[in-house]
């Protein structure tokens, strides 16, 4: 039996901040696309930007996303898939045989061992694959692959899931993502995180934000990482 961690790794990403920035002077000003991209510069490109999120309009970042490939608990999965806005694809517990499962430290992980073996058993003695996977468990480990657009990452899915009130492993999952999304698109990235950065108010109640913030973020990692 294998323990593996949870992890993040971009794809691909399509769209940028200058092309949505360029874009507004096609679309409000007559410009072609080749002259709006060439008077785009960085303080340009964050001042539109940050007018779009001041504005509330949103719907502009759906021209930019990301395709990820995430490795998590079969626990993770199931809440990941829930955010509708979002393409995925599931590695087949048909074809491919468990091999490594997911759990927070500290938890014990001996009734984990006894079901592998008795999994592995069954397949040793002829059960297909596809059958023997019943007797498998939340912490088995999956790979998905992911598509979002940018307004479903930067302000549906982080403010869900980077929220203290999100259950840990996800939580790792969109903090690593928020992390390795930042170089990428860093203005949006600025401006989203948990519901109370985007809001600017907390649904708990909860009054110092800001602490409750970094223990959100330092449970998760030391619960995965």
């Amino acid at each position: 039996m294998n323990l593996v961690k949870p992890s993040v790794e971009i794809v691909c990403t399509w769209g940028s901040e200058n092309l949505i920035a360029a874009l507004t002077d096609v679309l409000y000003h007559g410009c072609s696309i080749k002259d709006a991209l060439s008077r785009v510069d960085d303080k340009l490109v964050e001042r539109r930007i940050l007018n779009f999120l001041k504005r509330g309009h949103w719907s502009v970042f759906e021209f930019a996303g990301v395709s990820f490939l995430v490795i998590c608990s079969r626990v993770c999965s199931h809440q990941l898939v829930r955010h509708r806005v979002a393409s995925y694809w599931q590695e087949s517990q048909r074809r491919v045989k468990i091999s490594g499962y997911i759990i927070p430290k500290g938890l014990d992980h001996r009734f984990i061992e006894y079901v592998h073996k008795n999994y592995l058993q069954l397949i040793d003695e002829g059960v297909k694959i596809e059958d023997a996977r019943y007797l498998s468990v939340n912490a088995s480990a999956t790979r998905i692959w992911v598509q979002m657009n940018l307004r479903e990452v930067a302000f549906n899915f982080l403010p869900l899931r980077e929220c203290i009130k999100a259950q840990a492993e996800i939580r790792y999952i969109a903090y690593e993502l928020h992390r390795q999304l930042t170089n990428i698109f860093p203005t949006i990235m600025k401006h989203t995180g948990p519901r109370c950065i985007v809001e600017g108010y907390c649904r708990e109640d909860i009054v110092n934000t800001e602490e409750c913030r970094e223990k959100a973020r330092n449970e998760a990692y030391s619960l995965f990482n």
